[in-house]
């Protein structure tokens, strides 16, 4: 039952892409901020507890300081996501299919960059030489 309710709201969603319709459904910014910060988050768990180092043991709670620091790179970075909210938000018929992606992926990976130096910062010089 599930399975057919899924796909019956995905289609209805892709659907309501298609068109140029201003009720069309779409995520709004503030939501979209709280999942790069959250994803932002687990990305550092990941690197930090990942291979059973660190103190942090709860997938739900993140330090404090992890936390802060995810909200001022976010702050820091807040106009150039919301551009990419409103690329991703333009019609499919409007838009280079990739383009929100492609202006994304820098923004997110730069964050990310940012994250681990604030934490790591012996890890500059493999950052500087990572590929994007």
């Amino acid at each position: 039952g599930g399975a057919i309710l899924g796909a019956l709201a995905e289609r209805t969603y892709a659907k309501s892409q298609e068109t140029e319709d201003s009720n069309r459904i779409c995520w709004v910014p503030a939501f979209l901020d709280r999942q790069t910060r959250d994803a932002l988050l687990r990305y550092l768990a990941v690197t930090h507890c990942g291979r059973g180092r660190g103190d942090y043991t709860d997938p739900r709670e993140f330090p404090l300081f992890w936390r802060e620091a995810t909200e001022e790179i976010l702050q820091q970075t807040k106009d150039a996501l919301h551009q990419a909210w409103i690329l991703a938000k333009k019609p499919p018929i409007h838009k280079n299919p990739n383009e929100a992606e492609a202006f994304l992926v820098p923004i997110l990976t730069t964050m990310g960059r940012q994250i681990l130096l604030k934490f790591y910062p012996e890890a500059k010089n493999w950052l500087k030489n990572a590929p994007l």
